[in-house]
């Protein structure tokens, strides 16, 4: 009965400590999501931006409107450069026709959705700069 007892007790006793352990632990992760937190909220994500494209819009501040279009823009443009890589590779291969003929047909895509928000403000954006696969290429991976 007495080693009963005593294995009851040194079981207590290490399920207090491991409890103890536990604690800080979730604590210490506790920790971890308050940073991801504040990094996911530093980093406006394209919808936030297009609402806060649309609210400058509605205050009548068409120029900062149009910035964030275009910072939109841009972001979908690399998004789309990113998506055709993946898919074909970047590098002159037997897909290369193919590749092109994709980015250009996404790209079109891209541009009437914003052209369509843009052309209200009554400002032009720029897409003849991004239409071919061969332009974004040499624009981004040159530059570097």
């Amino acid at each position: 009965m007495e080693d009963i007892i005593t294995f009851t007790g040194v079981v207590m006793i290490v399920f207090g400590i491991l409890q103890i352990i536990l604690f800080f632990k979730i604590w210490g992760m506790t920790n971890n999501v308050s940073k991801i937190k504040g990094k996911l909220e530093e980093n406006l994500n394209d919808d936030a931006i297009l609402l806060k494209a649309q609210l400058f819009a509605l205050d009548g501040d068409k120029q900062q409107s149009f910035n964030l279009y275009k910072e939109s823009f841009h972001k979908s443009i690399i998004e789309l450069f990113n998506k055709t890589i993946s898919e074909f590779g970047d590098k002159d291969n037997l897909d290369y026709k193919e590749r092109n003929e994709y980015y250009k047909s996404e790209y079109k895509k891209v541009v009437k959705y914003y052209i369509k928000r843009v052309e209200k403000l009554g400002i032009k954006l720029d897409t003849e700069k991004f239409d071919s696969y061969e332009k974004i290429h040499s624009l981004i991976c040159e530059s570097i």
